[in-house]
C-alpha cells in the first residue's frame, strides 16, 4: 500500500460535537462527499449552532496531498504538525487554518505545547489576492466561526501561536 489513508467521508450528519467533527494525521486525505454540519450554539447565541466545527490535523505528516476543507470549515492544528522532508501538502485558497493555544492544547494532549507548523518537505500555500489563507488563533471568532465554542469568552492574543518554521530536511528539528 501506499500508506494513506484515503477515506471517502460521505452522507453522514455531524451535529454537536464535544470537540472537532475530525482528526487526521500523517497522511490523512479525505473526500468529503455531502455531508452536513451543525455545531453546538454556545448561551450568548443559542440559535447560532456553529460552534466546535473545524477539521483537526496533528502530528507527522509523511505523505503528499491536498488538504481539502468540506463546506468551508476551518483547519485546525491540535498539535504541532510537521511536514516531512518526502511529504508534499497543498492547501487551496481561501482557507483558514487555526492554531491550538497553549491553554487548548490539554483537550488533546497530556504535555501541551505551542503549537506550530514545522515544514521540512514542501507546503503550497496557494493564496490569492482576492481569496488568502489565513492562518490564527483558535479563539478567534472573526473567520470560521466560533471554532473554540466560547462565545466571546476568550479572544486571540499575541502569542497564541507559533509559528510556520521552515526548516531545511538535513538539520534536525528540534521539538
Amino acid at each position: 500500500g501506499t500508506g494513506q489513508a484515503l477515506p471517502t467521508i460521505t452522507g453522514n450528519h455531524f451535529e454537536s460535537n464535544l470537540i472537532l467533527p475530525y482528526l487526521f494525521t500523517g497522511a490523512s486525505y479525505p473526500t468529503y462527499i455531502n455531508n452536513t454540519y451543525i455545531g453546538t450554539a454556545d448561551p450568548s447565541e443559542p440559535n447560532n449552532p456553529t460552534d466546535h466545527l473545524g477539521i483537526g490535523v496533528a502530528g507527522k505528516w509523511n505523505s503528499s496531498g491536498t488538504w481539502v476543507a468540506d463546506n468551508n470549515l476551518p483547519f485546525v492544528v491540535v498539535t504541532p504538525v510537521e511536514i516531512t522532508s518526502v511529504a508534499s501538502i497543498t492547501v487551496n485558497e481561501g482557507s483558514v487554518i487555526k492554531l491550538f493555544t497553549k491553554t487548548d492544547a490539554p483537550v488533546i494532549v497530556a504535555t501541551p505545547a505551542i503549537t506550530r507548523i514545522n515544514v521540512l518537505g514542501t507546503f503550497n500555500l496557494l493564496s490569492t489576492a482576492q481569496n488568502p489563507i489565513i492562518f490564527t488563533s483558535y479563539h478567534d471568532d472573526s473567520v470560521g466561526g466560533d471554532t473554540n465554542g466560547d462565545g466571546t469568552v476568550t479572544i486571540p492574543q499575541p502569542a497564541d501561536w507559533d509559528m510556520l518554521y521552515y526548516k531545511d530536511a538535513f538539520s534536525s528539528l528540534a521539538s
